[in-house]
């Protein structure tokens, strides 16, 4: 409990796993609305790529963030080390 409040033990990983899926659900409900309420083809086409585009987008931004802390998490095993 003592790690947990001097922020020496990272909760970080378990947020990035929720605030991903929250935002698949987001991006994935968002673009289907949009290819099913869309009048024209044009905005069909639009729901389409923000499904894919969207998704993807996502992903590479939420593995950037693991990254990130993952790198904090091996300087800190080196540093340890020493």
């Amino acid at each position: 409990m003592n790690d947990f409040f001097g922020f020496r033990s990272l909760i970080t990983r378990t947020v990035m796993i929720i605030v991903y899926a929250v935002g698949v659900a987001a991006i994935t409900v968002g673009g289907i609305t949009l290819m099913v309420a869309a009048e024209t083809g044009l905005l069909r086409l639009a729901g389409l790529g923000i499904l894919t585009f969207g998704n993807l987008f996502w992903r590479v931004a939420c593995e950037a963030d693991v990254v990130m802390f993952s790198i904090h998490d091996l300087l800190k095993e080196i540093s340890e080390k020493k």
